[in-house]
């Protein structure tokens, strides 16, 4: 089965510095470190890139693989995510899911729209 949601929420800043902070990584450092403290580029070509994010369970070190895309204004893709190792048990084995995060300005211009869209895709039997 298929899912959709949407989260639509506002940024006190500019589009441009949104997209840089993105594209910096910052919001990386900020907001993904403490849940995943490793994030390695696999593979880089153009605005695509493969990476694996990290962390340690019981001493052993799992997490996830995916692809990130940007597409230049201000739209960032993220899919094709597989656990890791690749042997392990992973939600990610049953599931399919696509994020799609677009900026954009609010009426004033001085603030910035980010738009999330989360696509999953499910078996049945595990459908809520």
């Amino acid at each position: 089965m298929k899912h959709r949601f949407e989260l639509v929420y506002e940024l006190d800043t500019t589009v441009g510095c949104a997209v840089a902070a993105y594209l910096d990584a910052e919001h990386y450092a900020f907001l993904h470190s403490k849940y995943s403290p490793v994030y390695e580029v696999l593979q880089h070509e153009g605005r695509t890139i493969r990476i694996r994010q990290t962390w340690t369970f019981k001493g052993l070190r799992i997490g996830q693989t995916c692809t990130t895309e940007y597409a230049p204004p201000a739209r960032f893709l993220n899919y094709g995510i597989a656990g890791y190792p690749i042997f392990l048990p992973s939600v990610h084995h049953v599931m399919t899911t696509r994020t799609e995060l677009f900026y954009y300005p609010d009426a004033t211009g001085k603030k910035t729209i980010s738009h999330l869209v989360v696509d999953l895709e499910l078996p049945r039997v595990l459908s809520p």
